[in-house]
């Protein structure tokens, strides 16, 4: 057959549709006989679990089951634990706010997190390696409740005291902490 009757289009469809490891292609004729292909791969952020779990890209997109989950990446549950490989399964502002929050306790608050549980679009619970848990409210201001969660740690928790502590509540005018 003759390069000039395959249609390019189809074929980067067809590339992105059957491996969703891939992010991006570009399909393009080379000189004479040639058919370029350039792929770009996802690149795992975080890992997804719902039934099973998956490796999860920048878009929200999972790309790849996974058996064993790697150390450096966060783990991230939601209630809807169904999803496709391909699928966008949190959406990219929502992921991005995540990790906003990831970086801000661990940068500035020296909070390890391991763990972030997306309860519903308006709360988040994040678990430290520690072992206890924080909880925000994704729709009030992230800045001020991480403050809040820094004095309460200074001031009313030592770090002695953090082994027992199951989690700190940030979602209202007050903290609350068990």
């Amino acid at each position: 057959k003759s390069i000039f009757t395959i249609d390019l289009g189809r074929t980067r469809k067809d590339i992105l549709n059957y491996f969703p490891q891939i992010a991006e292609v570009k399909v393009s004729r080379g000189f004479f006989d040639a058919i370029n292909i350039v792929v770009i791969e996802r690149q795992a952020l975080a890992v997804w679990c719902g039934e099973t779990c998956f490796l999860l890209d920048k878009e929200g997109i999972i790309f790849e089951e996974v058996l064993e989950i790697k150390s450096g990446l966060l783990l991230i549950k939601t209630e809807s634990g169904l999803g496709k490989l391909g699928e966008r399964v949190i959406e990219k502002e929502l992921l991005s706010q995540v990790f906003e929050i990831k970086t801000q306790l661990e940068g500035n608050a020296g909070i390890p997190v391991k763990e972030a549980f997306l309860v519903s679009e308006e709360r988040i619970n994040l678990k430290t390696l520690e072992g206890w848990e924080i909880y925000f409210n994704l729709k009030g201001d992230l800045v001020w409740q991480i403050t809040e969660l820094k004095l309460v740690l200074e001031k009313q928790i030592s770090p002695g005291q953090r082994d027992k502590l199951s989690y700190i509540d940030l979602r209202f005018s007050r903290v609350y902490y068990k």
